[in-house]
């Protein structure tokens, strides 16, 4: 029987360069795929170095596209190890030329990392013009699945700001969009998104039907990144609603299953969570251990934002441990970092621990400037944590010597807000502020509240304080 030979579509896997008067190949497709895999796992000094190569070759051949790919490839990975002046020039590069060429799906591309270099330093302004530029260039070429994540991005920056209502309005556009196109993958984290609202409106029972609903799609999808990042939100919930054991046993299967994966970044992340769970029961030496081994896994991986974040909880476990010399020297660390890479959302996290040190040292004045920064980066990063605990530090350092006025202005500050964590913390400022019986008694029932349904060790700390005094 004869038969005609088919001719199959193949792609050049092997690119060739004859720069100098001699060829060169470069295995660019198989290195990007690569490159792509270890990025994902947490390894990005070694996909740099992959698309470093990739880019030298291409400036070589030369190829326009090829080298904004790369560029942009780069600026990807540079985003995640917190070097964001290099990897704007690198994606702003890219987009620049995916422009002259009339490429608006790489354009577009390049102005969803434009946008998350100005998110991860806690520009909104300017992340949220990429993200809608993004948005509608991906619009305009009917690319849904980048419509959807365009939705999502834009969704995360309202919930950020504390802007709930316009988050879920963008998460639920985002679901729409993936369901029309079946992207279970991308579901996944648009369902994880909304979870995440619910479990900051501390609706903790929504927020698992969400979580569990995105570990569905992302076992459904083999996404076992996305399976990890889930189970460990499922046990935040179990960790915030005093169900210790349950949630370290989460937080092992994660390590478990970011070991496998090789992802020694999300290994670093359990870590911190872990590490959480030992400190919220009063275990200090196994939270420090947690938080160590974090630090030794981010600072070689040059993970700035959880190297950061590492720094800060040591500071805060020293400074319960009575030790203010090591807290301050660790805080320290963490603010440097935090300024740095202009991580807003924790900074005014970590400036406001250091005035607490500042002020039990005798430095009042050093405390109340720190403390007064802390306040005006908690107010732009919609941080009504830090903007509730720093205004008491502030008023107790600009009122010391005058405690009438100390009172009134806790009172007027406790009427602005109703949540019981923040009444418990006013409370037991008046509390100490007047020696007053009622507001011990006030105090003192928010934080048994408090602690019956997260029974955690600073709630106990407080109770104990009261109960005694």
């Amino acid at each position: 029987m004869h038969s005609n030979p088919v001719k199959y579509h193949r792609k050049d896997f092997w690119l060739t360069s004859e720069a100098g008067g001699r060829k060169a190949y470069h295995p660019y497709y198989i290195q990007r795929e690569k490159a792509s895999l270890l990025q994902l796992i947490g390894k990005w000094n070694e996909a740099e170095a992959i698309i470093r190569s990739s880019l030298e070759f291409a400036d070589s051949m030369p190829n326009a596209w090829l080298g904004a790919k790369c560029r942009s490839l780069l600026s990807a990975i540079l985003i995640l190890k917190g070097d964001y002046d290099q990897a704007f020039r690198l994606a702003d590069q890219a987009s620049e030329t995916f422009r002259s060429l009339g490429d608006l799906k790489e354009m577009a591309l390049s102005h969803s990392y434009l946008g998350n270099i100005f998110y991860k330093q806690c520009n909104y302004d300017k992340a949220m013009g990429y993200y809608k530029e993004y948005l509608a260039m991906s619009e305009k070429e009917g690319k849904l699945e980048d419509v959807g994540h365009a939705l999502g991005l834009i969704g995360v920056i309202y919930y950020d700001q504390g802007r709930y209502d316009e988050a879920m309005d963008y998460y639920r556009r985002q679901m729409e969009t993936l369901e029309s196109i079946n992207d279970t993958l991308r579901m996944s984290w648009a369902l994880g998104n909304i979870g995440n609202v619910y479990l900051d409106r501390e609706d903790y029972a929504g927020a698992m039907e969400y979580y569990q609903r995105s570990l569905i799609c992302s076992r459904k999808a083999g996404n076992k990144q996305g399976t990890c990042m889930t189970v460990g939100n499922i046990a935040i919930i179990q960790a915030k609603t005093g169900r210790y054991r349950e949630a370290l046993e989460g937080y092992r299967e994660q390590q478990s299953l970011a070991n496998e994966m090789g992802d020694e970044r999300m290994v670093a992340y359990t870590m911190v969570n872990m590490g959480d769970l030992y400190y919220n029961q009063g275990q200090l030496e196994r939270a420090r251990e947690c938080y160590l081994e974090q630090l030794r896994i981010s600072n070689l991986y040059g993970d700035k934002p959880i190297t950061s974040f590492g720094y800060y909880m040591l500071g805060k476990l020293e400074r319960l441990s009575g030790n203010l010399g090591s807290s301050e020297k660790y805080l320290d660390q963490a603010t440097a970092l935090g300024r740095e890479i202009n991580l807003l959302h924790y900074l005014c996290s970590y400036l406001y621990q250091q005035a607490l040190n500042y002020c039990d040292t005798g430095r009042a004045e050093l405390a109340a400037a720190t403390a007064g920064e802390a306040l005006e980066i908690a107010g732009r990063v919609s941080n009504r944590e830090i903007t509730v605990s720093g205004s008491i530090l502030k008023l107790k350092l600009n009122y010391r010597d005058d405690r009438e006025s100390l009172i009134e202005k806790l009172l007027a500050l406790s009427s602005e807000y109703a949540e019981p964590r923040f009444k418990a913390e006013i409370e037991y400022a008046l509390f100490h502020a007047n020696r007053s019986e009622e507001h011990r008694e006030k105090a003192l029932a928010l934080y048994r509240s408090l602690f019956a349904v997260t029974p955690e060790y600073e709630h106990r700390i407080k109770i104990d304080a009261l109960e005694t005094a």
